[in-house]
């Protein structure tokens, strides 16, 4: 691939490469079912680097059931180190027992990620509901 290119999916999810850093699209990785955009960074004497970006309508609720299976079909989120960002769209404020917020803290302790950022980065609906934009580090 070129380097200094913008990817993108069909659904807007999009990575600005920059011009000296070498990648490769792993396209092999994209599900139909969500909205996600993976790449592999290479950087000098270090692990490889797989790097992937998500967003999750809000009336998607299978989100982590697909993202399960695109991490389980590969070896390379074992191999790599990986870096999950995105919109998770997924309510952090309310209570524990909420099917997603259960699915989003399952995902993560199955792939041993860890969240980058601790507290909501968006609150709407006069503070009722937290959208999360959660860096994911592995």
């Amino acid at each position: 691939m070129n380097i200094g290119t913008a990817i993108w999916t069909i659904y807007g999810v999009w990575i600005y490469i920059r011009k000296d850093l070498s990648f490769n699209h792993r396209a092999i990785m994209d599900h139909g079912g969500i909205e996600a955009l993976w790449i592999e960074h290479f950087l000098p004497k270090t692990k490889q680097i797989l790097i992937g970006v998500t967003y999750r309508p809000l009336t998607q609720q299978d989100f982590y059931s697909i993202l399960d299976v695109v991490f389980s079909s590969s070896n390379d989120f074992l191999q790599y180190e990986t870096i999950l960002l995105g919109d998770m769209n997924t309510y952090v404020l309310c209570s524990k027992s909420y099917p997603l917020l259960q699915c989003l803290n399952s995902f993560m302790n199955m792939f041993n990620l860890t969240k980058g950022i601790k507290e909501p980065t968006r609150i709407m609906f006069n503070q009722l509901y937290s959208h999360t934009h959660y860096p994911c580090f592995r």
